[in-house]
């Protein structure tokens, strides 16, 4: 589970992934700004859009349970 704002072309590249079941590398951090590889992901289902208004509170404590709402996360994470 990531909520990320990707543009479509980067995003297209995992979707690709899943439906050519490849793995996907595991960085620490974007390489640009000095990530390493820490593992491999294989994604168990195909990537979609959602709306971050629409996320489902389960997935709210996915993401880490670093946030008591889901209007809290988008503020603090995705500048409302």
């Amino acid at each position: 589970m990531t909520r990320r704002t990707w543009k479509d072309n980067h995003a297209q590249k995992f979707i690709n992934a899943f439906h050519h079941n490849k793995l996907v590398k595991a960085l620490d951090r974007d390489i640009r700004y000095g990530g390493k590889q820490i593992g491999w992901c294989r994604l168990l289902c195909a990537p979609y859009k959602e709306q971050l208004a629409a996320m489902p509170e389960v997935d709210l404590q996915a993401e880490g349970g670093m946030c008591d709402s889901i209007k809290e996360f988008v503020q603090r994470y995705f500048q409302g």
